[in-house]
């Protein structure tokens, strides 16, 4: 497995009895995921430091098949984006996510499973 678990020192990720959060294990990095399942669902937030953002878009293709990986119900991984944050909408879409839709001030992207997972 590419993520250790961490039980602290997540900074501003949520974290409590409904979320677990995890460490990208890549040396040199402060990368890190908290999931929350919700029914068929997942919910995810991420966090990385400065220094690590150049390997952000690894590290999501990484976290994106661990979740289809660990949660097999799970075919397609949405991202909720403010339309007011461009920027993050294009890494989104440079991780490999395409547009679904534009709603109320938010975009909507996906990313369905592989066929090898």
């Amino acid at each position: 497995m590419k993520f250790t678990r961490v039980l602290s020192g997540t900074g501003k990720l949520p974290m409590n009895e409904n979320y677990m959060a995890f460490k990208w294990e890549k040396p040199n990095t402060n990368i890190l995921f908290s999931i929350c399942q919700q029914g068929k669902g997942v919910r995810c937030h991420m966090s990385s430091d400065k220094k690590s953002l150049r390997l952000l878009k690894t590290a999501v293709a990484e976290w994106c098949e661990f979740c289809f990986w660990a949660f097999k119900t799970c075919e397609i991984i949405y991202a909720i984006i403010p339309e007011s944050k461009p920027g993050i909408i294009r890494f989104t879409l440079k991780c490999g996510f395409k547009k679904l839709v534009n709603y109320k001030g938010l975009t909507v992207l996906i990313k369905e499973k592989p066929c090898h997972l």
